[in-house]
């Protein structure tokens, strides 16, 4: 019985203790967690001890064994609350300067090789990046350069087709009865096409031009000649007339014209003149 009263003392000031400890000890669910298991361990172990050093005889003995280790594991939640927050603080603090500890002969070993590879890859980087820089730059010269192209290509087909309306306006008074401009129109759509090659819109122009010399010859055909002189002095006749003119993309266009009429003649005349 005094056994009883003494662990039925203790328990009271256990309980009381409890008590002051769960006011103040901090609200960590870690914490509470862990005093809890601390504690049931402590319960379960100083029963069995208990148990297997002295067996109780009576349901005395087995209220004494529950008690003194009810008391034990109560004892380990109250210094469970107040001392492991202090524990997890100062493992919290020292746990940085352990793990540095640890690794630190790593470091050392590891560390210049660490910083080679660093200097490695970041020339590395530095060498892909101007890489990339240039490999832009040349892209995009290439471009340039294509698109250029491209414009320089259309560029000739719009001019090809704008001699051939020049020249036909030149001389649309004289042939629009024999072919009017909606002809030319179905003659440039269809046979000096943007999906054709510039030199082949460029040949399909010339032979435009030459159809529309054709219609004028009948309209008005060319003075006989009797000589290459006499020719001469016509083509000179005729190119002062077009030097004359005001606009220089029609000018150079009748030019043009008018030398190939002029090869023509002239190969004429001599085939005249030898037969």
């Amino acid at each position: 019985m005094n056994s009883i009263s003494e662990m039925l003392g203790v328990g009271l000031v256990l309980w009381i203790a409890w008590h002051i400890a769960q006011r103040i000890a901090p609200t960590q669910g870690v914490v509470r967690t862990w005093s809890k298991r601390l504690a049931g361990a402590t319960f379960f172990v100083v029963l069995l001890l208990a148990w297997r050093n002295s067996p109780p005889q009576e349901f005395v003995d087995v209220l004494a064994i529950l008690a003194r280790a009810a008391v034990a594991g109560g004892g380990v939640l109250v210094v469970g609350w107040l001392a492991l927050p202090i524990l997890f603080a100062t493992w919290q603090n020292l746990r940085p300067l352990i793990i540095r500890a640890a690794t630190w002969p790593a470091d050392v070993v590891r560390g210049p090789r660490r910083r080679r590879e660093q200097a490695a890859q970041a020339v590395a980087q530095a060498a892909a990046a101007r890489q990339a820089a240039i490999d832009r730059e040349r892209r995009a010269h290439a471009e340039a350069i294509a698109a250029e192209q491209l414009t320089q290509i259309q560029r000739r087909r719009e001019n090809a087709r704008m001699e051939c309306y020049l020249f036909y306006g030149l001389h649309s008074a004289e042939i629009n009865e024999r072919f009017p401009r909606s002809e030319c129109d179905q003659f440039v759509t269809k046979y000096m096409r943007d999906d054709l090659s510039p030199s082949e819109v460029e040949q399909r122009g010339a032979q435009l031009r030459q159809i529309i010399q054709r219609h004028c010859d009948k309209v008005h055909p060319p003075p006989k000649f009797k000589s290459l002189g006499d020719l001469a002095n016509w083509f000179q006749e005729q190119k002062t007339q077009a030097e004359q003119l005001t606009d220089q993309r029609l000018r150079r266009t009748v030019l043009a014209q008018l030398n190939e009429r002029y090869a023509e003649l002239s190969t004429r005349l001599m085939e005249e003149m030898q037969a």
